[in-house]
């Protein structure tokens, strides 16, 4: 269920041209709705989600149903990977055309290679996050469907002192690596640069 909610970086077309209308531009009509352009270069995206809740045991199955999504919070102790259908209603299409929620990967007209496109098509058999799943059914998409559940606990990792970190397994178990006190002060170093 996990890989297939892996889903790579997004594809988008954005529009070719846009015109800032407010007070700081030339040329400002005031009789005109305000609007403005922004880059966003965002950065270190993976270390932030490295710095969430992270999974870390009592992966179960759960009633197929959305009861309790709305309980569930960013710290909650419990997290959950929902496989659902969703559509998206016609009618919010023009306020989410820069950048539609839920994207999915599948070969544009024209082409033979999947891309991962931000689109208004049906989702159907979708894997997606409780807080993804949240975001975009408070901005009104619709879950026709739910597949299974899965349930999980969680935590701030970050938050935990040192020794309660769980025994990393590389390669296989205890025999894989026999790391020098040199190599475990990297790893362990490493570690906290995450934090």
């Amino acid at each position: 269920m996990f890989e297939n909610g892996i889903r790579g970086g997004l594809v988008q077309a954005s529009k070719r041209y846009a015109m800032a209308n407010n007070v700081k531009t030339p040329g400002y009509d005031e009789i005109k709705e305000k609007s403005w352009i922004i880059y966003q270069d965002c950065n270190n995206l993976y270390g932030w989600a490295m710095s969430q809740y992270m999974p870390y045991g009592g992966f179960n199955w759960v009633e197929p149903k959305l009861n309790g999504l709305n309980d569930l919070d960013d710290t909650s102790p419990i997290g959950r990977v929902y496989e659902v259908d969703v559509s998206y209603p016609r009618h919010l299409h023009n306020g989410h055309n820069d950048l539609p929620f839920l994207p999915q990967n599948s070969v544009p007209r024209g082409s033979k290679v999947r891309k991962l496109m931000a689109t208004f098509e049906k989702k159907e058999n979708y894997i997606v996050h409780y807080r993804n799943l949240q975001q975009a059914i408070k901005n009104g998409l619709i879950v026709e469907k739910v597949h299974r559940v899965i349930q999980f606990n969680q935590s701030d990792w970050e938050d935990e002192p040192e020794d309660d970190w769980p025994e990393l397994d590389f390669m296989g178990g205890k025999e894989g690596w026999n790391w020098n006190e040199e190599e475990k002060g990297l790893m362990r170093d490493l570690l906290q640069c995450l934090t």
